[in-house]
């Protein structure tokens, strides 16, 4: 069987591009474009564009530290 996460055709591109400042009256934040386009078969689609809260990124951070520290 091939292994097609091995492979040298396999790839995954991540961009964060596009950041926004958003705002009304004091509740103001960063909105983000973030587009992907991979050939890993465990995606459902080759391309996508989502967009995300800086805060977003700032849970993601605290996630992989607690997940670090677990190891």
């Amino acid at each position: 069987m091939l292994n097609v996460y091995a492979s040298s055709e396999s790839m995954l591109q991540i961009e964060v591009i596009s950041p926004e400042i958003r705002g009304i009256g004091s509740k103001w934040y960063v909105d983000y474009t973030i587009k992907m386009k991979t050939t890993l078969p465990i995606f459902n689609q080759a391309e996508s564009i989502v967009h995300r809260f800086y805060s977003t990124f700032e849970w993601l951070h605290k996630e992989l530290e607690h997940a670090d520290i677990q190891k």
